[in-house]
């Protein structure tokens, strides 16, 4: 029977869960540190990262997380972060892209990549 393989049922059933399943893991917590660095730590003030944590809510993601993420933008805890936003646009206007990195190493690789 054409079709019918053990291959072809996990491709059909996996596919569409690991298309979409990393997609907001790492960009949500680096949406609200970034949010709670520029504005402060209070959603009621600070629209972006009201934004931000209504998405993540949105993406099921805990509490718990939520509020280490916004510890971490603020300066608090041990994990403080250092994440910078930048744009740039390269080759010469063809290729532009939006960065929020831990470091100017990341920054270097990915500008590398961007062609």
């Amino acid at each position: 029977m054409a079709g019918h393989s053990k291959w072809s049922k996990v491709k059909h059933i996996k596919g569409p869960s690991t298309r979409n399943g990393g997609s907001f893991s790492a960009s949500l917590p680096k949406e609200i540190t970034v949010g709670a660095r520029m504005g402060g730590g209070d959603p009621a003030g600070n629209p972006r990262l009201r934004s931000a944590i209504l998405a993540a809510r949105a993406q099921s993601m805990p509490n718990d997380n939520i509020d280490r993420a916004i510890k971490r933008g603020t300066g608090e805890g041990a994990d403080a972060a250092n994440y910078e936003e930048m744009s740039m646009s390269l080759c010469a206007g063809r290729c532009g892209a939006d960065d929020r990195s831990g470091g100017p190493t990341t920054r270097i690789a990915r500008r590398r990549t961007c062609g």
